[in-house]
């Protein structure tokens, strides 16, 4: 059993904790408890500015953890939607079955002060923290918007609240997840209630459609070299045996997350961020590689011979979408949770599995796999103009409680299931990738018996899809990532046993530079990038592009990054 695993589950009943997430990175896992309040993280102070009780516990009776306030308080919401979200019953975003149960047993009111496409979430947010607008609640995964806020004065610091007003088993989150809430703090204060990360399983690994592999008589690529000629087969061999014109690896906007597995393979890791310690110890950039160079010579080879899609200017994941479905594309690069999206298009239409595999290597080359800072992550930010902000931590006690605590199996089924965990305003997100080493332990056991009870339903998805008893998006998701070579287990096997996981060193902190100068780097190097790989601009002018980078701020962010991480080492 592995060591967070034993951490997680030492305090806690197995038959009390429900399901966890069922899905790629949307909420949930196992919840730990404590016998007593933990120290803070590494450490660290919770929130030293807020000394004494705010001054509602003196306004009036809020209660236990559990227990509701003597008044009504209400919170106003900012909601990001996206039509994925399930309702019933003619639920809505501000009257729904979580919104009442919070009503009924806190005393908590929710109103939605705003709501906003995902896609035009982040835009709306910071208009609103312009005007000084900020709601009470919002989830966000914008560093950028985090930092701007709380140097404007607007959060609320949350770490004294949490150690008053939450229960052990919330508590135990910073100690299992330090690097999450550290995140989430400023000068050592908690600002935020962050999604817990677990990095292991945040690389890249080339997704491949079993038929095409079938159809071509081909085997799965393990080199550089077995890719490259494996994306000319799946380009003219005729994969889908009906002459029509196909493209064997997939391109599509930004072009750099096309390229993550391919630098890998160079030994350069990349993703989440990109900076990372270099061979002399320094902290670099990895798109400025001279490795880089090689990655976009292949991409261009392939451009030139027709292999990738010559539209991938203009094309990004909406629209590949399409082609992943329509069976156009056979070889992707991709994160780990290609069988939740977008690669269940493919399975609902046709019944095919796309299957994810270890990036190819190069004879002689250590290869990298680059991994996302556990530091990173969403964040529930929470606005300082709020008079009870016991109500954040109530409602997180009540949500850990209904789904990861209650002996009632209506609780999992009516606060959990179906997506209905995201209609919770604050909520512990633990990732259940934690849970790996388990299933694929049970899985050698051909028995999930002595599982707790929030992992056995992962065995159960897993084991029932092999055996064809349970074809359901739920099963096929879970498999994917789950099964004896699904993407956990290249994460733990090939990946991090082999030595060649490498942490993305940029967490919640970034430098000012980056801040103001990020959005306009990464537009010089996605343009750079495409006319190097179209040809309308020479490989020979790579450096030059470097020169440029550094110039425009680059050299100035790896400095101050420099200063920020080395010093904190």
């Amino acid at each position: 059993m592995s060591l967070k695993f034993k951490k997680l589950w030492a305090a806690v009943p197995a038959l009390v904790i429900a399901l966890a997430l069922s899905a790629c990175g949307n909420g949930g896992g196992a919840a730990p408890a404590a016998d007593a309040p933990p120290a803070p993280a590494n450490g660290g102070d919770t929130g030293t500015q807020e000394a004494a009780a705010p001054a509602g516990d003196a306004a009036m009776d809020i209660g236990g953890p559990l227990d509701p306030f003597s008044e009504t308080v209400t919170l106003y919401l900012g909601i990001s939607t996206h039509a994925a979200q399930q309702f019933f019953d003619g639920d809505n975003w501000e009257d729904n079955r979580w919104t009442r149960r919070i009503y009924d047993d806190l005393n908590i009111n929710m109103e939605v002060a705003f709501s906003a496409d995902s896609t035009l979430f982040d835009e709306t947010l910071r208009l609103r923290l312009v005007t000084g607008e900020l709601p009470d609640i919002v989830y966000t995964y914008d560093r950028l918007f985090f930092i701007e806020a709380q140097r404007a004065g607007h959060l609320q610091p949350i770490g004294p609240v949490l150690q008053r007003h939450a229960t052990a088993p919330v508590l135990e989150y910073i100690n299992l997840f330090p690097e999450s809430f550290e995140g989430a703090s400023v000068d050592g204060v908690i600002y935020g209630f962050p999604t817990m990360n677990d990095n292991f399983h945040t690389g890249h690994y080339i997704w491949i459609r079993d038929d095409w592999l079938e159809n071509t008589n081909s085997a799965p690529p393990v080199t550089l070299e077995d890719f490259i000629n494996l994306a000319h087969t799946f380009t003219f061999g005729d994969p889908n045996g009906d002459g029509s014109r196909t493209f064997g690896f997939a391109m599509y906007n930004p072009v750099s997350w096309n390229m993550v597995a391919l630098l890998g393979a160079h030994g350069v890791p990349s993703g989440w961020g990109g900076i990372y310690y270099h061979r002399d110890g320094q902290l670099t950039y990895s798109f400025i590689q001279p490795e880089v160079r090689d990655v976009l010579q292949i991409l261009n080879n392939f451009y030139n011979e027709g292999i990738i899609d010559p539209e991938f200017i203009v094309k990004d994941m909406s629209v590949m979408e399409t082609d992943i479905t329509n069976a156009v594309v056979g070889m992707f690069d991709y994160r780990n949770w290609g069988t939740w999206y977008p690669f269940n298009f493919v399975f609902e239409a046709d019944d095919v599995i796309t299957r994810p595999y270890p990036i190819p290597v190069i004879p002689g080359v250590d290869f990298r796999v680059g991994v996302a800072n556990n530091a990173g992550g969403g964040l529930h930010l929470f606005s300082n103009r709020t008079e009870y902000p016991e109500a954040f931590v109530k409602i997180i006690n009540l949500f850990n409680y209904l789904t990861f605590e209650s002996t009632d199996p209506e609780d999992f089924a009516r606060y959990w299931a179906d997506g209905q965990a995201g209609l919770v305003p604050v909520r512990p997100i633990v990732p259940n990738e934690i849970y790996a080493p388990e299933i694929h332990a049970a899985m050698q056991m051909s028995s999930g018996d002595h599982l707790p009870a929030a992992i056995r339903p992962f065995f159960e998805f897993v084991r029932d899809f092999e055996n064809g008893t349970d074809r359901s998006g739920q099963a096929f998701g879970t498999w994917g990532q789950m099964f004896e070579r699904g993407s956990m287990a290249i994460a733990l096997y090939d990946y991090r046993d082999q030595g060649a996981l490498v942490q993305n060193v940029l967490g919640g902190t970034q430098p000012d530079t980056m801040l103001l100068q990020g959005e306009i780097l990464g537009n010089i190097m996605e343009v750079a990038f495409t006319e190097f790989i179209v040809g309308s601009r020479p490989l020979d002018l790579f450096d030059q592009f470097v020169e440029d980078w550094l110039a425009n701020g680059g050299a100035a962010i790896l400095a101050e990054l420099q200063e920020i991480y080395l010093a904190a080492d």
